[in-house]
């Protein structure tokens, strides 16, 4: 998962651990500037946290919806919900 804000681009990495860069000045986008800008680091991994509860709780409600209704959400349309990146 990434989040895009001006020049800048935040990892969620598959360890669990964000990673900051400046993909104008860094289009490789190597190493991690999150020490070097700690408020724009912080500010960014707020905006990603919400982001990512907000999908949580997004799946949490279509797969209650669907146990409790007679008419269960199709896993494939899940799979369409989250190819289109509103879940993860």
């Amino acid at each position: 998962m990434a989040l895009l804000e001006g020049p800048w681009k935040l990892f969620l990495e598959p360890s669990g651990k964000y990673r900051l860069v400046n993909f104008v000045e860094n289009p490789g986008e190597t190493g991690d500037a999150s020490e070097a800008q700690p408020e724009i680091a912080a500010h960014l991994t707020g905006i990603l946290e919400r982001k990512a509860a907000g999908q949580r709780q997004l799946r949490a409600t279509l797969e209650a919806a669907s146990a409790a209704s007679e008419v269960p959400v199709d896993p494939a349309r899940l799979e369409t919900i989250e190819a289109l990146g509103y879940l993860e």
